[in-house]
């Protein structure tokens, strides 16, 4: 029996379950099968908090003789090189300390006809487009002040 195909798109980036292929601008980008499953994981939760002990046990089936913590961290740092992401200001992967990850990035989802999929266990869209708007809004802001005092005039008054 074939894998249910789901074709998740974020920003530049298609990702194919079926076929394990992540394209940016339609053409093929390197990720390692580790990489990839933990992409999928996140896609299949956008929005949602991963905790690292479920990140760990997405990675690796027997965590006894690794150090995890630095694994994580190594894992996570890969994939976000991958799809040219920073963790100070992040696009895709957004860093909750000591506790998890999330995914926040808008997703689409389709299957192989390119009906959408809905993910159900994801209040993401609203939440999303909030956090988006918000942080556009402060970068707005802040540019229009750094604009405003640059060019304000000193005042003549003494």
């Amino acid at each position: 029996m074939a894998a249910r195909e789901v074709i998740y798109q974020f920003y530049d980036f298609e990702l194919s379950t079926a076929r394990r292929e992540l394209r940016k601008h339609g053409l093929r980008v390197r990720i390692s099968k580790a990489q990839m499953g933990l992409l999928i994981q996140f896609l299949e939760h956008p929005g949602d908090l991963i905790p690292r002990a479920r990140i760990a046990s997405c990675l690796w089936a027997d965590t006894s003789n690794l150090d995890v913590p630095s694994g994580l961290n190594t894992a996570i740092n890969r994939l976000r090189y991958t799809l040219g992401d920073d963790a100070t200001n992040p696009i895709y992967l957004e860093t909750v300390s000591g506790v998890g990850y999330r995914f926040v990035a808008p997703v689409r989802a389709f299957d192989s006809t390119g009906k959408p999929v809905v993910n159900s266990g994801s209040p993401l869209g609203d939440r999303l487009r909030q956090r988006f708007a918000n942080r556009l809004s402060n970068s707005v802001r802040s540019y229009i002040s750094a604009i405003w005092s640059a060019f304000r005039k000193p005042s003549s008054r003494g």
